[in-house]
This record gives C-alpha cells, structure tokens and sequence, in this order.
C-alpha cells in the first residue's frame, strides 16, 4: 500500500474475501476497513474468510493470455523505465530518498531506511516506481521485504484522481503473513476522487517467513478480478462481488520500504534497528495480450 497515498492511520486497515489455492484456504483476518456505498460489509461477502481445508482442486486458469512487457534483473536501475522517488505521505514517518534505491553488488535493488532526516521527516526511505502505467496484467517480484518493527516493505499497483490500488505488503513486526489490500474509488481519470484511508485489508499467514528468504509473489489483474499468489500458490483472490469494486483504470507497479508511524499497522520502530532493507531480486510486468 504505498505511493503517493495516503495510508496513514490508515494502516490500522480493512477486510476483505478469503481465496483458495489448489491446496488449501488461508486463513484470513479481516481489518477494518473503508465504509463506503460501494464497500461490502465483510459479513455480507460469501465465504468471506472461510473454513481453512478444503478438498485440493486444480489450479485456476490464468484470468487472460499476457505478454511480456518487462523483464529486469537489476545489473543497474534503468532510468528510462523507473524512478526513484523523493516524496512521502500521511503516515510515512520518513522521506524517500534517491539515494537509498539502489542497485545491489549481487544483483538485484536494495530499498534501505536510514535514522537520518530528510526535509521535515525524521527518517529517510526508498521507493522505486515505473514509470510507465498498466491496465491489467501480471506483477511477479522475486523480493525479500525487512523483518524490523515499525517498518513496511511493500509491492503494488497505485494511481491517484481517483486513487485506485492493489497491495502485497509486509508489517515488519510479523512477516510471516501477507497484507493484502485494495483501495478503490469510482471515477473517470482526471478526477479528484481520493477518498479513504483504509482501503479493505486482509491479513494471510504465508507458512513462512518471508524475510528469511527471497521468494516469488505475484498479482494478477484483470477485469473483475484479481489474484495474489506466493510461490506459484493462489493466496488470495478478489472478485467484483467484493468487498470492493475491481480497480478498472491504469496503475503503476511500486516497490517501498518505510517507517510507519501507525504502530498498529507495523509496529514499533526502534531507530537503533536501523538500517533496514527490503530487497528485490527481480521483476516481470505482464500485460494482458491484445486480440
């Protein structure tokens, strides 16, 4: 969750469905979440966060045919294609700073958080963006995120006027579950509509921790649904029966590590933990295949 958003106390956060993968159901926790007229109350949603063991069942189709759009590895950071930002937003208790995006001895992207202020902030921090938009797609990050209270490592898809946005995020204080979220808010492109703070977040235990190693999450997008998945297995899945509208407008692919000042979202932060990093090994942005 994380752009130029903004989350702040925001990230004490909403609900959403539980999906199944081809295995079994995690588990989700709902969070509280954004209460507008196109949200769906949780306990209204079928199945939301239902039983964990279900009978195994193949795994789904991919929502369309894609084509590769991109593929990188991060030798360096290609300008053309990303920028390293120099913003922040409502509970984010640093800056980010070009400087603390940057590529790794061993491949790959480093995004470091530093006890060193920036501008008004106490901290700086790190996000890499693309620059150019998608509309609908497969994300697949090969990433490991920071295992440090009080700081969020973060993958998504965002837009602003009107804020759209889909998330795979890490709460430092406990990075063996995924937090999923979805922000939605209707309108045409151009529009000023850039409501709420919560979005309509779900916790789901990975049976891992994701900062111990590097693994392969992904985010399929399409019309009417979207899919999150962790090593291949669908995590979670949305569909436009809810709890909220399916994004329907171009986004763009971020990746962020920052301090949060909500305390409930990742924890507290000791500045002596600091330097942290969330690493990124690799990315490939696919695009739905045109005809």
């Amino acid at each position: 969750m994380t752009g130029t958003r903004l989350l702040a106390a925001a990230a004490v956060l909403a609900a959403a469905g539980c999906g199944r993968d081809r295995a079994a159901v995690n588990l989700c926790e709902p969070l509280r979440h954004d209460r507008f007229a196109w949200n769906v109350p949780p306990e209204r949603v079928p199945g939301f966060c239902g039983e964990t063991r279900a009978a195994p069942r193949p795994a789904p189709e991919p929502l369309a045919s894609y084509e590769l759009l991109r593929e990188d590895r991060f030798g360096g950071i290609d300008e053309a294609f990303w920028s390293a930002s120099t913003h922040t937003f409502p509970g984010n208790d640093a800056a980010f700073a070009p400087e603390n995006a940057a590529a790794a001895a061993g491949g790959g992207v480093t995004l470091t958080i530093e006890d060193r202020p920036v501008g008004v902030r106490p901290f700086a921090a790190a996000e890499l963006s693309a620059k150019a938009p998608l509309l609908y797609g497969r994300v697949e990050a090969r990433l490991k995120p920071a295992r440090v209270s009080g700081v969020v490592s973060a993958f998504f898809l965002y837009r602003l006027s009107p804020w759209q946005e889909i998330d795979l995020e890490f709460a430092g204080k406990d990075t063996t579950k995924a937090l999923l979220n979805v922000y939605y808010n209707r309108g045409r492109d151009g529009e000023e509509n850039n409501y709420g703070v919560s979005g309509t977040p779900i916790l789901i235990p990975l049976g891992f921790d994701a900062a111990a190693d590097f693994h392969d999450y992904a985010i399929e997008w399409g019309e009417g649904e979207i899919r999150w998945y962790a090593d291949g297995k669908l995590i979670h899945r949305r569909t436009a029966a809810g709890p909220s509208p399916v994004p329907q407008l171009p986004m763009r692919v971020h990746f962020n590590a920052w301090p949060t000042a909500t305390v409930e979202l990742g924890g507290r932060l000791d500045p002596k933990s600091l330097p942290a990093a969330a690493e990124i090994r690799s990315v490939k942005i696919f695009r739905r295949a045109k005809g």
